[in-house]
């Protein structure tokens, strides 16, 4: 085989790699030397998966080896359609896999295996729909509701946030002193406004102004509050 020709199995298994929610997400931060060894190890998988069903394909009935001798006409080459094939399992593995292996999986799987434990509680948070507490370097704290989760950035630089109240947290005691609600006023828009209005109430934080996140509950809060009094 024309060793030209395995280029083809090597984008087939880029393919599956780019569009399969398994992997999507990792990918995107991974250097370019290691992208392509993993392209080129799906690649062989698929070259002998495809070589598998060309094998195959040589018993099939003769309505099948008419349309192959047709193929062969078209492109003749050397084991052009074994590569031909592994290059469209590539897209087709990635469509199956997705069937089993949900986005959401994916870009949880990343994150795991990136070991950011920052960017995993803002995913996590965003499904179960519960708020943060961030403080920043300036004292400034923000409680929220995170709005992005864009894990196919190689590097998180902002977080979006939707704030439910913001304060200070005092240098001495490194207590928190709420002074902005903004729970009344969201209240009051999501009932005037039917379409969403989180774009133009959110607040973009950049990342390396934040010293800490935590999950944050305003009842357990409270009941704090009331044990200091």
């Amino acid at each position: 085989m024309d060793f030209g020709i395995l280029f083809v199995p090597l984008l087939g298994g880029y393919l599956f790699l780019k569009f399969s929610n398994y992997t999507r997400f990792s990918i995107r931060r991974q250097s370019g030397h290691k992208l392509l060894f993993e392209s080129a190890v799906v690649g062989l998988v698929l070259l002998a998966l495809a070589r598998l069903l060309a094998l195959a394909l040589d018993t099939a009935p003769e309505g099948w080896q008419s349309a192959l001798d047709g193929w062969a006409r078209f492109a003749p080459f050397n084991h052009v359609g074994t590569v031909g094939m592994a290059l469209a399992l590539g897209p087709l593995g990635a469509v199956v896999s997705n069937l089993f292996f949900s986005a959401s999986r994916g870009a949880m799987r990343t994150i795991r295996d990136a070991g950011n434990t920052m960017e995993l509680l803002f995913v996590e948070s965003m499904a179960s729909d519960s708020t943060v507490e961030l403080s920043l370097v300036n004292g400034k704290v923000y409680v929220g509701w995170i709005l992005n989760a864009n894990v196919a950035e190689p590097e998180r630089k902002f977080v979006d946030m939707l704030p439910l109240a913001s304060g200070y947290r005092a240098a001495e005691t490194h207590e928190v002193d709420f002074t902005t609600n903004y729970a009344a006023v969201l209240t009051t828009l999501s009932q005037i406004h039917e379409e969403s209005y989180q774009e133009d109430y959110r607040i973009v934080v950049p990342v390396s102004e934040i010293r800490s996140a935590r999950p944050f509950d305003f009842e357990v809060f409270f009941l704090f509050q009331e044990d200091d009094t």
